[in-house]
Formats: structure tokens, sequence, C-alpha cells
């Protein structure tokens, strides 16, 4: 995209950080998700909710509490698919919080 002159916006961003957190390469969306901050493109909840699931998703609940952390550190309101993620990575692992 870059190479055309085209620049990768909120959604599009969004889409790979989704893709990449489905193919089980969280650290490497976190890359991209700073990358994307570095390109002034500021995360929205959809990005912070994405890499949260990516952690859920792998059982690491300590780093996907990180990642809310980092999103209400940032000024990012959390939203009940937030808090859902978490309740069921939370459930799956048997942790309480």
């Amino acid at each position: 995209m870059l190479g055309i002159g085209i620049s990768p916006d909120i959604e599009t961003f969004n889409v790979l950080i989704h893709g990449l957190t489905e193919a089980g390469m969280v650290k490497e969306a976190e890359e991209v998700t700073e990358n994307m901050i570095q390109r002034g493109v500021h995360p929205d909840v959809i990005t912070y909710n994405t890499l949260m699931k990516g952690y859920r998703l792998q059982g690491q609940m300590d780093e996907a509490m990180g990642v809310l952390n980092t999103m209400v550190d940032r000024g990012i309101q959390p939203d009940a698919c937030s808090f859902t993620i978490l309740s069921n990575g939370y459930g799956k692992t048997r942790k309480i919080v």
C-alpha cells in the first residue's frame, strides 16, 4: 500500500491486527499497533479488544489485562465486549480477577 501512495487507516490496521491474532501472532499484532501509533493512527476500542481476544485465545490472561490497562491509560473507554473477553478468558482459565 505504502509503495503506491496509499496510507493505511484504522480499519486497515484493525483487519491486519485481527488476522495476526487469529493466527496466534499476538506479539506481532502488538508491534503493528505500535507502528500505527507511530504513523499517527490512533488505536480504538476495536484495536484493543482484538489484542485482548488474541491473548485470551492463547490463555494469556495477564497480557490481556495488560492490554485493558494500556487502553485505559491511553484514554480509550472499554466497552461491554472488552469485559466479556476478559470474563470469558478468566472463566476458561479458571482464574479469578
